[in-house]
């Protein structure tokens, strides 16, 4: 099973521009990284790094009563060329382990959506 990178500390202690990270975490988990490493408060946070199955992730640590937000972090995401706003599905008040995960694949999944591919088309045909 794998470990997902809990964002208690951050994962470059703040050294690392947000940048730096974005193609193994993705746009706002390297933000939210930054953040914590300066020092800035944040709700807890969990990230599955790209090429992470989230089927073998541990959700170890989790309050089953407390709610959360799933929420995508793609690599795509709040790029220079293209923000991808609003086109993956977030997720909130989830609750317990077994609606996290069907929570991820929803999210997850909506990287597939119609409205995604007719955006990412329409990027590829206009330019950024």
């Amino acid at each position: 099973m794998s470990q997902p990178t809990e964002l208690t500390g951050s994962l470059s202690k703040g050294s690392r521009r947000p940048t730096d990270l974005v193609d193994h975490i993705g746009g706002k988990a390297a933000h939210v990284d930054w953040l914590i490493g300066r020092g800035v408060p944040v709700p807890r946070t969990w990230v599955i790094p790209v090429g992470v199955d989230p089927d073998t992730v541990v959700l170890d640590g989790l309050i089953s009563t407390r709610p959360y937000a799933v929420r995508s972090s793609a690599t795509v995401e709040d790029g220079k060329e293209a923000s991808y706003a609003g086109q993956f599905a977030t997720i909130l008040d989830v609750r317990g382990e077994t609606a996290i995960r069907a929570a991820v694949a929803d999210v997850l999944g909506s990287a597939e959506s119609n409205l995604e591919e007719a955006y990412r088309a329409a990027l590829e045909h206009t330019g950024p």
